[in-house]
């Protein structure tokens, strides 16, 4: 897991982050002693948002009437209508001596190398540039020092990335990264308990100007803007970044949005997931959240700060259960919302044929929302589940133009994956397109690694009744220290079970992070901990609490572990 540079001052960052390498080096090392199997536009562009017409609040007010906003045919065209190549910077912290950018269609696989040029250089980095083509490559990566990044978008939404650490954060040319925004934070009441939404305007939110904004709801919005907010809520410091995507969005282009971040941790897996059978039932409520969203939250907002009030200008989007719920609230309220982003969506939520029968009852509709959506790993990701739900919206009429995909065959469930292709759901909010990439086409994985305890309903056996070995190794978990060399190794778990016990004791067992201390088996480098009974997954870590990541220290851990019968 990695964590963010917070900024301080100009050039000046706080290191506390994890190299991906050194969190792959912990896996890889987890590995040797845990066997397990993880879980799992080609089309017109529409009221391209440029210069909006400085037309009278009379005719705005019909224009959002009808669903549609006028632009003003004098007005400047969007920077991104008429360009074919983009230029694209990254702010290199490890001065590399050079960059490869390594520019991929994610559909056809067709891919270009382009020698970056570097083009500046202060006492904390050096900046490279190049350009590539946007109708032909809707992703790239990098080759730098012996290593190579993960994907990350390229669209002409894209200003640059920050290439620090070995992880890539969405970066606008020229100026500081804000990755510690201010937003103001505003409570409402849902059922009996209160949610927080965290706002966030533009540097230039102008609350009386004649141009208005638009509105992106983030489902999950605890881990939108800020490292200091998602660190009150988990130990992964990993965030979205979406304020520094939209500032590098608005020095391409002429789009302009604010976010409106949904906190989303009390009753997630309830208020997150919808029936879509219509049946009342109390434990998805993901229906009634919609409707709260819509009922509540967005009259306040639309009230209160200068955005348009069309469904064309705002959209909705989230990830995991997060994603599911944007694709049911924007299918259902498509007359509040123009556009969501779908991105590793929870579709195990209900069987196949119940989704064909949804989308089916929908296909009716007058106007139905452009959807993008990504999906990462057949197994891992989830993409298992996603592919026929896709595929058979495209067989059961839903309209090709409103439909795109991005797929991944190595992404993970994490918000890095997530993270990273976050420009490209800004390309098709504004645009209904993603350029490189054709609308309305089936999506088939060529890795098909089966998924393995993906969802809740999945049974997970713990108890190792078929483990021949002696109890002296079945009593416990081992990690392989040897390549990671942490001076103590910490082993955190978690479940849905209230109490986890100790298998040797049966005593209650774990609590807060960072868990329990392993013991070291002398003369070794394995390190070993009593099997906990009651988890579903783990983590294993060098101990560094969040207090002491906040404060500077720097934290390594493996991603999260799923805990079954296999763990060895």
């Amino acid at each position: 897991r990695a964590i963010h540079p917070t900024a301080l001052e100009a050039g000046d960052f706080l290191p506390i982050q994890v190299k991906t390498k050194q969190i792959l080096a912990g896996l890889l090392s987890a590995a040797l002693c845990v066997s397990l199997l993880t879980a799992c536009g080609k089309s017109e562009t529409k009221n391209e948002q440029s210069k909006q017409s400085t037309a009278s609040t009379a005719s705005e007010q019909s224009s959002e009437a009808s669903g549609q906003s006028k632009t003003d045919e004098n007005s400047e065209q969007s920077k991104t209508e008429n360009s074919r190549t983009h230029t694209i910077y990254i702010r290199d912290s490890g001065k590399s001596p050079e960059i490869t950018a390594v520019f991929f269609n994610s559909s056809s696989g067709e891919s270009e190398e382009v020698a970056m040029t570097k083009t500046g250089e202060d006492d904390d980095s050096f900046t490279y540039s190049c350009e590539g083509n946007t109708d032909k490559y809707n992703m790239v990566r990098l080759k730098y020092q012996d290593a190579e990044s993960m994907d990350i978008a390229f669209n002409s939404f894209v200003s640059g990335w920050y290439l620090w650490n070995d992880e890539l954060l969405p970066y606008v040319q020229g100026q500081v990264p804000e990755y510690e925004p201010e937003y103001e934070t505003k409570v409402f009441k849902f059922d009996d308990s209160e949610r927080e939404v965290y706002i966030w305007t533009p540097d230039d939110y102008d609350a009386k100007s004649s141009e208005k904004y638009a509105a992106i709801y983030e489902l999950d919005g605890q881990t939108a803007l800020s490292v200091n907010l998602s660190s009150k809520y988990d130990n992964s410091y990993q965030v979205w970044n979406v304020s520094e995507h939209v500032r590098s969005m608005m020095a391409e282009t002429d789009n302009k949005a604010i976010i409106v971040a949904i906190n989303t941790t009390d009753n997630r897996t309830s208020d997150l997931f919808p029936d879509i059978t219509g049946a009342d039932n109390k434990e998805k409520r993901g229906r009634e959240f919609a409707n709260f969203i819509c009922d509540t939250i967005m009259p306040y907002i639309q009230e209160n700060y200068n955005v348009y009030t069309d469904a064309e200008h705002t959209a909705i989007a989230g990830s995991s259960l997060g994603g599911l719920e944007s694709l049911y609230a924007a299918i259902e309220h498509s007359d509040k919302f123009g556009t969501a982003g779908v991105l590793s969506p929870s579709l195990w939520a209900a069987e196949e044929e119940t989704w064909k029968a949804y989308f089916d009852s929908k296909k009716n509709s007058s106007e139905l929302p452009f959807l993008y959506f990504y999906s990462g790993n057949y197994g891992r990701d989830g993409g298992c589940f996603v592919e026929p739900v896709y595929n058979a919206m495209i067989d059961g009429g839903y309209p090709k133009d409103k439909l795109v995909f991005n797929k991944n065959e190595k992404g993970e469930h994490f918000v890095p994956y997530w993270r990273n292709v976050y420009p490209e759901f800004l390309e098709a909010m504004f645009t209904h397109k993603v350029s490189a990439l054709e609308c309305g086409v089936k999506v088939t994985y060529e890795d098909r690694t089966p998924p393995d305890d993906i969802t809740p309903e999945t049974s997970v056996d713990t108890s190792r009744e078929n483990d021949t070995r002696p109890e002296s190794i079945t009593n416990y978990i081992f990690y392989d220290n040897s390549e990671t060399k942490w001076d103590k190794v910490y082993a955190y778990w978690w479940g849905d079970e209230d109490i986890v016990k100790n298998k040797i004791t049966g005593e209650e067992y774990g609590g807060s992070w960072p868990g329990e201390l392993m013991e070291q088996i002398e003369g070794t480098d394995i390190y070993r901990v009593a099997v906990p009974v009651g988890p579903d997954g783990f983590i294993f870590s060098s101990g560094v609490t969040d207090e002491e990541v906040l404060n500077g220290t720097i934290a390594y851990q493996t991603v999260d572990l799923p805990f079954n019968s296999d763990v060895r």
